[in-house]
């Protein structure tokens, strides 16, 4: 990495490396990656493409947020809690995995019930021209989900929203289990193909090139989309490990 120099600090980063920013008026939000050019990195984590920006955001116990709209599309994933939200005229409970597709323009309002703070992951997406969003807000539990499919040796796939579901620039959010004492299959990704690993719970490893480095729970990485660096996430532990993933992937049609 160094004789390439590829700086890996600027392709990784954990949430509590940020800022915290106030949203939706009730949430204590820190940016993980946020837009730029992954080809030239002009500050850590501004490396998305399609997505907007991806945070962590903590909901106090014992409260709720205002109903809130906004101009761009947001995905929400719960990694802590339990409570309700209020998208447009539906109203639904909510716990540590579940994943919520909010259209753009669409009020909506997040409660937390208990006496613990709501730990939520915040992605969002902003809207290619001519895109129809979908009309309803769509909610999805990880405990209802199979897995689809084991990929690069070792992922086993849950597919929390795809393309057809109403994503706007991504082509899919997954959760991703990887067994006990195993790797992924290293691999380079090219320009333009964009995807992000957030470790959930306990801590794990990376490797991204030349480095293997300490992946800790609250932190996340892009692939840097060169076409030369490998990547994997590996397993040294007696317990599967679980990640956020959402991805871009480039096609002909692209």
């Amino acid at each position: 990495n160094q004789e390439r120099h590829l700086r890996l600090d600027l392709y990784y980063r954990c949430w509590w490396d940020s800022d915290a920013e106030f949203s939706h008026s009730g949430l204590l939000e820190r940016p993980i990656l946020t837009a730029g050019d992954p080809q030239q990195v002009s500050q850590p984590g501004a490396v998305l493409v399609y997505a907007k920006k991806f945070s962590h955001a903590f909901l106090e116990a014992r409260s709720s947020t205002p109903p809130t709209r906004h101009s761009y599309q947001e995905i929400l994933y719960v990694v802590k809690g339990k409570g309700s939200i209020v998208g447009g005229e539906k109203k639904v409970p909510i716990e540590d995995g579940t994943a919520m597709l909010l259209p753009p323009n669409m009020e909506h309002t997040l409660e937390n019930d208990s006496s613990q703070p709501m730990e939520i992951l915040i992605l969002t997406e902003e809207l290619p021209p001519n895109f129809k969003p979908r009309p309803d807000m769509l909610v999805r539990y990880l405990r209802q989900l199979p897995i689809t499919h084991i990929s690069h040796w070792s992922y086993a796939v849950r597919w929390l929203f795809k393309d057809e579901d109403g994503l706007a620039r991504l082509t899919n959010v997954l959760i991703v289990t990887q067994d006990a004492m195993t790797i992924g299959s290293p691999h380079a990704h090219v320009p333009l193909w964009e995807e992000v690993w957030y470790k959930i719970e306990d801590d794990g490893l990376l490797f991204v090139g030349s480095e293997i480095r300490k992946m800790p729970n609250g932190c996340g990485y892009i692939a840097p989309p060169d076409g030369i660096t490998p990547h994997s996430v590996i397993n040294t532990t007696d317990h599967p490990q679980t990640y956020f993933y959402f991805a871009h992937y480039l096609t002909s049609g692209h």
